[in-house]
């Protein structure tokens, strides 16, 4: 019997984030996101727009694991854990710029090598 072994339609990344906080002291903050794979011209057409990457990145996550409550118990993903994620503004950035490392295949490092080169 021959198998036929499917491409992953899912890619799990870790995001790195930082928090700038009062008198500029930053916190740093990193859980899992597991975003669906789309076809290249999906996202390739939004990649020039914030807006756009950030609505395709809220549509395509699948998962995440790594969030924690004020008393550090874990938090089951679901849709409200979505909507918070997206709710802190200062973070969304980073959520987008995992949701297009997942699409175009890009190492991690390599993503914030190049956001390290822009500043």
């Amino acid at each position: 019997m021959a198998l036929l072994l499917g491409k992953k339609n899912t890619r799990k990344i870790k995001v790195l984030a930082e928090q700038v906080g009062d008198f500029d002291a930053v916190v740093r903050h990193s859980f899992d996101v597991e975003f669906k794979i789309m076809p290249n011209t999906d996202w390739m057409d939004a990649i020039h727009s914030e807006i756009m990457v950030a609505d395709m990145a809220r549509e395509n996550m699948m998962g995440v694991e790594g969030v924690t409550d004020e008393q550090g118990n874990p938090v089951a993903y679901s849709e409200e854990l979505k909507a918070a994620l997206f709710n802190e503004t200062w973070l969304v950035k980073y959520i987008n710029d995992a949701f297009l490392a997942t699409q175009g295949g890009t190492k991690q490092t390599e993503l914030y090598k190049k956001e390290k080169r822009k500043n």
